[in-house]
């Protein structure tokens, strides 16, 4: 009994002891944490679902989708020389010399994109459609203008002469002339723009070059060649000397050969 008292004593004792224990407070040492800063100073804390937005500044720098082509302001403005004009050359119309643009297959309505007229100009430029139509003529040159579509053709209309055509495959011709199948002064056959009815009238582009062309002076005793002109009065009538009748002078009066 004696040491069985002794046990339980040292069983009590060594009870008090582990509760002392268990009641004692366990204090950890802290560690200050920085996030994008220096120890000890403020957390920032950024959220992982959702990132900073982000600036696209080669987006915001395109903001020229592509170069616009623009039309020159003075075409179509009176012009004398190459000088004169801003954006172009300046190229010949019935009307007269004016200021032309650049292109590269398209231009405005009543022009067409053609090779330069000469060659120390570069690409193509625009130029004016029918600058000669129904200028008076005497071969197809004189119907095409340096630097012009070159489609132009001197149209034989009777006794009254020749006079410019202009091809009307792929445009309309302009009113108050018809698109048909004629023939020029070689013979040639092509689809040209022909006055449908009256007289062809002097441009200031003709009168400037004083075109011309061949014409009959017809009557009973024959037909003589003679010339119409164009100047500031007009068209001039058919000037030359008529048919007469056969004399013994040496002279083909009446213009039979």
């Amino acid at each position: 009994m004696k040491y069985l008292g002794l046990g339980l004593a040292l069983c009590f004792a060594l009870s008090i002891a582990g509760c002392a224990d268990g009641e004692k407070n366990t204090t950890f040492p802290t560690i200050d944490v920085a996030v994008n800063g220096s120890a000890g100073g403020t957390s920032e804390v950024q959220d992982a679902t959702e990132p900073a937005a982000t600036t696209d500044t080669a987006s915001e720098g395109n903001t020229n989708p592509g170069a616009e082509t623009a039309a020159v302001e003075d075409l179509g403005t009176k012009c004398e020389s190459d000088a004169d004009c801003q954006g172009g050359p300046c190229v010949q119309t019935a009307d007269g010399g004016v200021c032309s643009q650049g292109c590269e297959g398209a231009c405005p309505e009543g022009w067409s994109c053609a090779p330069p007229k000469d060659a120390e100009t570069d690409g193509k430029v625009c130029v004016p459609d029918f600058e000669t139509l129904c200028m008076p003529c005497s071969a197809n040159a004189e119907c095409n203008l340096p630097g012009g579509p070159g489609d132009g053709r001197c149209i034989p209309r009777g006794d009254a002469g020749s006079f410019c055509g202009s091809d009307c495959t792929s445009k309309d011709c302009p009113t108050g002339y018809a698109c048909e199948d004629v023939a020029d002064l070689n013979g040639e056959v092509s689809r040209q723009c022909a006055k449908e009815q009256g007289t062809c009238e002097c441009s200031p582009l003709a009168i400037s070059i004083q075109a011309s062309t061949p014409c009959l002076l017809t009557n009973e005793l024959g037909s003589c060649s003679g010339e119409r002109q164009c100047s500031e009065s007009g068209l001039s009538g058919c000037e030359g000397k008529e048919a007469a009748a056969e004399v013994c002078d040496g002279v083909d009066n009446n213009c039979d050969g």
